[in-house]
């Protein structure tokens, strides 16, 4: 069997060298290595452009929050604050030292006191509305048309009228009431008005004489009853179950 090898080894023993290989024809200048170089060199720029584009965002957060830490995302509420005119009550004290009698006292008052009408609007088991009317007695608290009554003459009301002594009639809005004092605060829209004098119950003793100006069963406009103190902090428990501090009188209240 011929070896290939054997006749180089032969042929290098008589030549003196084994002869060079021949060389690897050279590729055609048109190949796919051009085309490889534009593809790797693309990438290598977006790669840069892209790294480029991302330092920049980081820059510029850091620029716009003062440091080196992105800024905190900031959460706004909004407060509404009502903004209106202070009101100032004058208190202007009154030397109320003498002792008056019930005509006098009378006479000093009655221009405080005023009727107060309600009416109110119910429906009934047959989905019919009825309107019912109710009245009481008040006083004017302020010469600019503050009046205090009764709550219970004012409760459920639909509308409110308040007449004063000098027949004059004006509608009145319910500005607030206490329920367990049995006491409201109406407004009507007057000026110039005149005010009662508020005393201090703490002052009175039994026996003291005391009389009451207003308007019995809503009908006797005006009328004044006299009497006496008969006891200082009588507790009386009302039909709706409040328990209130009161003055025993024999003055008729209607």
């Amino acid at each position: 069997m011929y070896d290939q090898n054997d006749y180089y080894d032969n042929f290098a023993s008589v030549a003196g060298q084994r002869p060079e290989p021949e060389p690897e024809p050279e590729r055609p200048s048109g190949g796919k290595k051009p085309f490889r170089k534009l593809l790797a060199l693309g990438l290598c720029c977006a790669f840069i452009g892209g790294a480029m584009g991302v330092g920049g965002t980081f820059l510029a957060d850091a620029l716009t929050s003062g440091g080196d830490e992105p800024a905190a995302q900031v959460e706004s509420s909004t407060l509404l604050q009502g903004v209106r005119a202070s009101s100032v009550i004058d208190v202007v004290n009154i030397d109320t030292s003498k002792e008056l009698g019930a005509a006098e006292v009378y006479a000093a008052n009655v221009n405080s006191t005023v009727g107060v009408t309600t009416s109110s609007v119910t429906t009934n088991f047959w989905g019919q509305q009825t309107t019912s009317a109710a009245s009481g007695s008040g006083f004017i608290l302020t010469d600019d048309g503050y009046v205090l009554t009764n709550y219970h003459v004012v409760e459920g009301a639909s509308s409110i009228t308040v007449t004063a002594y000098s027949g004059e009639s004006y509608e009145a809005a319910l500005i607030g009431y206490d329920e367990s004092n049995d006491i409201a605060v109406l407004k009507i829209e007057a000026e110039g008005l005149t005010p009662v004098i508020i005393g201090d119950s703490g002052n009175l003793n039994v026996g003291d004489p005391v009389v009451a100006i207003g308007n019995p069963l809503g009908e006797l406009t005006f009328s004044l009853t006299a009497g006496a103190v008969s006891a200082l902090g009588r507790t009386v428990t009302m039909s709706s179950g409040i328990t209130m501090e009161l003055i025993q009188t024999d003055c008729a209240i209607n």
